[in-house]
């Protein structure tokens, strides 16, 4: 299993809106393009946000291929896609896990 996590810095005035976004259009669009994918969005808790909120978006594929597949055909466009919607409002960084059994 690998977990695709990448974190975002939303500022406040935004921030609903931006995950409604997420939720209608980014979501969507991951779920018709990488089958067997799942995915989760998490707001961190516990810290400082005085200069926004801290939101994870993780998601999960159970096969390298699909790692692979997800690198290769689809992170630089969708990542363009919240560039293209959202500019330098947005800040964000990404992270590949893979699970220990």
């Amino acid at each position: 299993m690998y977990t695709i996590n990448i974190t975002f810095k939303v500022p406040h005035d935004i921030y609903d809106e931006w995950v409604r976004w997420m939720q209608q259009s980014w979501q969507p669009e991951i779920s018709e393009s990488i089958d067997g994918a799942d995915f989760q969005m998490h707001r961190l808790l516990g810290h400082d946000d005085k200069h926004g909120t801290t939101a994870i978006f993780q998601l999960y594929l159970p096969s390298r291929a699909l790692l692979n597949q997800y690198l290769e055909n689809r992170e630089t466009t969708l990542q363009q896609h919240i560039i293209d919607k959202w500019g330098e409002n947005i800040l964000f960084f990404r992270t590949i896990l893979e699970r220990l059994d």
